[in-house]
């Protein structure tokens, strides 16, 4: 796709079954297709979120809003398409996940039931 390559990153979010609480990301998982890669983080809550690209070098960051990382969830699956690294760490009262990329995305939004999000170059 014109030097690109797609990105599709699905987030996968589960209702929680117990009063309001901080969502936690139980899983990440990485596939590679003939001509896009999809993540699917799977939350044991809903969360808000909020997808962007950045530049120089390429990656794609997905804040998740009142979220937490497992303590046993590990990042290690290597690469992936597109996907380089995936990394994260706290923000602004959240979770912030940067995957360092090999090319340029330019991410889309999108909800299903009860949310996901789709990036796609």
């Amino acid at each position: 796709m014109r030097g690109t390559r797609s990105l599709l990153g699905g987030l996968a979010l589960l209702l929680a079954t117990t009063a309001p609480q901080a969502a936690e990301l139980r899983e990440l998982r990485l596939w590679q297709g003939p001509d896009s890669t999809r993540a699917v983080l799977d939350l044991d809550a809903r969360a808000t979120y909020n997808v962007f690209a950045l530049s120089n070098p390429d990656r794609l960051v997905i804040d998740i809003a009142g979220t937490r990382r497992a303590a046993s969830l590990k990042f290690d699956q290597g690469a992936k398409g597109v996907i380089r690294d995936v990394r994260s760490g706290p923000h602004e009262g959240g979770l912030r996940l940067v995957m360092d990329l090999n090319a340029p995305v330019s991410p889309k939004a999108s909800g299903s039931n009860p949310a996901a999000v789709t990036a796609i170059a």
